[in-house]
C-alpha cells in the first residue's frame, strides 16, 4: 500500500497526509508476509512515525504472517535508544510483552539474540517471562548465550 511504502521510507509528512485522507492504519500488504504500516515504522526504528501511528489507533498487537509484532521488530533495530523508545511506546499502547512469533520467540528472545540489553531490561521490568521457551526449546538466557 502507499501507506506501507511511506512508512518504510520514513516519510512522516506523507503518512500524516494519507491517514488524514482515510488510509487504513491496519491494512496488511498483499504479499506473502503481510506487513503493515506500524511494522515498517518499527523495523526502521522511526519512533516519531511509530508514535503517530499508535496514537492514531494502529494496532500494536497486529502480527504479520509469521506472527511478528511491531515490538518483535523493535528488538532488531540497530539504534538501541530507538529500540528502547519503541518498546516503551508499544507497551504503553497495550502490546503484549510475551507475544510469540511463528518460531515461539518473544520480544525478549529477540532482544537477547541481538544483544539489545537496554530493551531487554525494559521488557524484564514490564514482566517479560525470561524462562519461557521458544519452539527450539531455548529460553531468553539460552538465546543470550548463543549470540
Amino acid at each position: 500500500t502507499f501507506l506501507c511504502h511511506a512508512c518504510d521510507v520514513g516519510k512522516l509528512d506523507i503518512v500524516e497526509l494519507l491517514v488524514e485522507k482515510g488510509a487504513s492504519l491496519n491494512l496488511q500488504e498483499a504479499n506473502l508476509t503481510k506487513e503493515y504500516p506500524l511494522w515498517y515504522a518499527a523495523r526502521s526504528g522511526n519512533v516519531s512515525l511509530a508514535s503517530f501511528l499508535a496514537d492514531k489507533g494502529a494496532n500494536v498487537r497486529q502480527t504479520n504472517a509469521n506472527g511478528t509484532t511491531p515490538m518483535h521488530k523493535a528488538m532488531e533495530v540497530g539504534d538501541r535508544q530507538a529500540s528502547v523508545e519503541l518498546t516503551e511506546l508499544f507497551l504503553a499502547h497495550g502490546a503484549e510483552v510475551d507475544a510469540k512469533n511463528r518460531w515461539g520467540n518473544t520480544p525478549a528472545h529477540l532482544a537477547a539474540r541481538c544483544n539489545n540489553v537496554d530493551a531487554l531490561r525494559v521488557l524484564i521490568a514490564r514482566g517479560a517471562d525470561i524462562t519461557c521457551k521458544n519452539n527450539d526449546g531455548n529460553t531468553v538466557y539460552d538465546r543470550a548465550l548463543h549470540y
